[in-house]
């Protein structure tokens, strides 16, 4: 009794429990999860228990046969652990550490596998291995004091804690040894690496500025470094990143070269081998870094046709037209080219690439009409022709038709100078006047069919020419020379018969409208082929179903002054 209540102390190495402790007050610290007094009786007629001590027990087994050695090695692996010998007593761990035995006429004591022997006791003794990290696993020697071989400590668990940042752990017994990674040192290099000395990014680029070699820019990056030419320069070898050993040279300009290689042969067949093996050839072709064959073309073939020689251009290639008259063309001259002429060309000229034109149609769909006008301007400010490669020239760039939702419908209205084709004006429902068969404006979105087209080149307009018409049919009508000062007239396409012109005033938007042949006007016997007429004076009536224009109708009801 303490005053007025209970005090139980423990004697000698006894102590209270943790849960004893916490459930009656303790009148002590509480240390280690235990207590010696506290400030009750328990109800449950509990008693101080003995302080739990580890103890470590080195047992000398020693046998005359090795086969029990390993009896015992394999024994001990075997045991399960924690071992209980009593309710007070447990082997939480059974550790074979040191095995020794007679070398001839010494001892050899070798310590067991994760184990090593003492630094001190590698110093003493002989030892029969390497000493890594200031401990040994062998000594020619049996210690008769001191600790036997220890187990090692795998330092290297956890890396970080140990060596720091962006470094290596490795192991040893009795020790580890850090290392940083590629790109990383230390600071202090005096001192090894660790983590209060740990491994930080090293800049190549400052250090060493020639590490990309000349001509070239270093950029720096965590761990590394990257290498890049300058403007103007080259990698030596394209394969291989920019370094000291593959510099940047100086970058030559691309150029095109076109070579002719003329083959002489006796056997017919070998063009045909030729022309096979060309087919299979993948190009393009690499010859080296700075040399690469992009087309390779049969264009000609010479062979005797009986007394004389034939040259025959090959898939698209033809003579030019001062060649096809200049030696005789054995094919028909069309577009002022030929594809065969009987000579061999004294100056060695072979057949060239034949010309094509082609018309493209891109659809270009924005949601925003400020972009309409951008590709608008954009187009016009384009500067024609626009050479793509040495074979592909943009002649004309053409913006001719505009769609866009009106309401609920669909209106692709036509661009300055552009108009429906006459076909498409009847097909959908038209948003302005019909105008010569054709309109500008539709309610629709065509599915297939062509767009907008551009509306004919114009006659140049001559403002004295409707005073000097002739009313005679026999001949063409003809402008007054008036550069000369006399009232001759010339014709203005140069040959009788051949071109029409009336003009009904002072006019400048004329169409050159296909004439019918068919009805003929008074004693007429020359027909004028086409018609020059105002755009806004062309009616559906005056054609034709096949697009012509009746001239007789047109000049009696447009110009009637023609008649009288």
């Amino acid at each position: 009794m303490n005053e007025t209540q209970y005090q139980c102390k423990c004697e000698g190495l006894f102590v209270w429990p943790n849960d004893t402790c916490h459930s009656y007050e303790a009148c002590d610290v509480i240390t280690n999860g235990s207590c010696t007094c506290i400030n009750a009786l328990p109800i449950d007629g509990q008693f101080c228990q003995i302080l739990p001590s580890e103890y470590v027990i080195d047992i000398d087994v020693r046998f005359f046969d090795l086969f029990l050695v390993n009896y015992l090695r394999n024994l001990i692996k075997n045991i399960s652990l924690p071992l209980t010998l009593s309710n007070s007593i447990n082997i939480t761990d059974i550790d074979m550490n040191t095995v020794c035995g007679l070398n001839g006429t010494e001892y050899e004591c070798v310590c067991e596998e994760n184990h090593v022997w003492p630094s001190d006791t590698c110093r003493v003794y002989q030892v029969c291995d390497d000493i890594v990290g200031g401990t040994c696993g062998c000594i020619r020697a049996f210690p008769s004091e001191g600790s036997l071989c220890q187990r090692d400590i795998n330092e290297c668990k956890d890396a970080v804690s140990v060596c720091g940042q962006s470094s290596d752990c490795i192991n040893i017994i009795g020790s580890h040894m850090c290392s940083c990674w590629s790109g990383f040192n230390i600071s202090n290099k005096d001192s090894p690496v660790s983590r209060n000395n740990s491994c930080q990014d090293v800049n190549e680029c400052l250090e060493t500025p020639e590490v990309c070699g000349p001509n070239s820019h270093c950029t720096n990056s965590v761990g590394s470094y990257n290498c890049s030419c300058l403007s103007g320069f080259t990698v030596t070898n394209r394969n291989q990143s920019v370094s000291t050993s593959n510099p940047c040279n100086v970058t030559l300009p691309l150029t095109e070269y076109l070579i002719e290689i003329q083959i002489n042969s006796m056997d017919s067949s070998f063009t045909d081998q030729l022309r096979i093996l060309l087919m299979s050839f993948s190009l393009p072709y690499t010859i080296s870094d700075s040399t690469k064959i992009t087309e390779i073309n049969i264009t000609t073939v010479c062979s005797l046709n009986e007394t004389q020689y034939q040259c025959k251009c090959e898939g698209l290639f033809v003579w030019p037209n001062d060649t096809c008259h200049s030696y005789e063309a054995c094919d028909v001259i069309t577009n002022g080219s030929c594809t065969c002429i009987n000579a061999l060309p004294i100056d060695g000229q072979f057949c060239q690439i034949l010309p094509s034109e082609y018309v493209i149609d891109i659809d270009v769909r924005f949601f925003d009409l400020f972009l309409v006008n951008y590709l608008r301007n954009l187009i016009k400010n384009i500067s024609l022709p626009l050479t793509l490669s040495n074979s592909i020239n943009i002649t004309d760039i053409d913006m001719n038709t505009v769609c866009g939702l009106n309401g609920t419908e669909y209106e692709c209205v036509c661009e300055e100078n552009h108009v429906w084709p006459s076909d498409t004006c009847r097909v959908y429902q038209v948003c302005d006047d019909i105008v010569g068969g054709t309109c500008g404006c539709i309610r629709a979105f065509p599915s297939e069919g062509s767009l907008c087209q551009r509306v004919p080149a114009l006659v140049p307009f001559f403002p004295e020419v409707h005073e000097d018409l002739t009313r005679s049919w026999m001949a063409p009508f003809a402008a007054r020379n008036r550069s000369t000062g006399s009232s001759s007239f010339t014709t203005l396409d140069g040959g009788a018969g051949l071109t029409f012109l009336v003009v009904c005033g002072r006019h400048e938007e004329f169409l050159k409208v296909p004439v019918s042949q068919a009805t003929p006007f008074g004693n007429a016997e020359t027909w004028p082929s086409s018609y020059w007429l105002h755009r806004s004076r062309l009616r559906q009536s005056d054609l034709l179903p096949g697009g012509q224009l009746l001239l007789p109708h047109v000049c009696r009801s447009q110009c009637p002054s023609l008649f009288e």
